[in-house]
């Protein structure tokens, strides 16, 4: 009697041990696809700031004038038009700049928040 209680406590420890992992399997496979189905849709979104054609308001928008000094940086001036509410992500803002190859001079603007992205940095490519 004792060796059967010992042989069934053995094949119900097994039994567990199997479930527990399954178990554990499912929850680290869920939370995987959980993460890259997240990610993946952050960095579309990103990807879509960057090359769509991304607008804050449609037209007429709102029109601000901004100063850019000879040591302000893309990013400064990407900071300033997101504060401002001209563009929608300002770390998009200069990855498009960067790959367009588009510079700012110093100078005062006027931007619009029903511009693009591209209608921007073409103003603020002009010297």
């Amino acid at each position: 009697m004792s060796r059967q209680k010992s042989t069934e406590a053995k094949v119900a420890v097994s039994i567990l041990r199997f479930l527990m992992g399954l178990i554990l399997n499912l929850i680290f496979y869920a939370a995987s696809f959980a993460l890259i189905y997240y990610l993946a849709g952050q960095a579309y979104t990103f990807a879509y700031e960057v090359f769509g054609s991304q607008v804050v308001d449609s037209a007429p928008g709102k029109s601000i004038t901004i100063k850019v000094d000879k040591e302000d940086t893309m990013q400064d001036v990407a900071k300033t038009l997101e504060q401002q509410e001209i563009i929608i992500n300002q770390a998009s803002f200069v990855v498009r700049a960067i790959l367009t190859k588009k510079e700012i001079h110093p100078g005062t603007y006027t931007v619009n928040s029903s511009q693009s992205y591209a209608e921007i940095l073409e103003i603020l490519n002009t010297e």
